[in-house]
């Protein structure tokens, strides 16, 4: 493993440790690929994800969002 994936890994870690999702206050998790985002709302005490909604391909990225948004809050 070069030096940089390793400092990339330690700082996640750091960031891993300091932020906890309960089941009253759940962490969110965002990730982006070139073509989607995934969002989900993840306990950390009992290590389950509560909800998690796929963002919408059409009508741009800031749209996307914001239905992604709407759709985990309902949820």
């Amino acid at each position: 493993m070069n030096k940089i994936s390793r400092n990339n890994l330690r700082k996640k870690r750091k960031k891993r440790v300091r932020v906890k999702g309960t089941g009253k206050i759940p962490r969110l998790c965002v990730f982006r690929s070139n073509t989607r985002m995934y969002v989900q709302l993840i306990d950390d005490d009992s290590q389950k994800s509560l909800a998690g909604v796929l963002a919408p391909e059409k009508g741009g990225k800031v749209k996307a969002a914001y239905k992604a948004g709407e759709d985990l809050a309902i949820r």
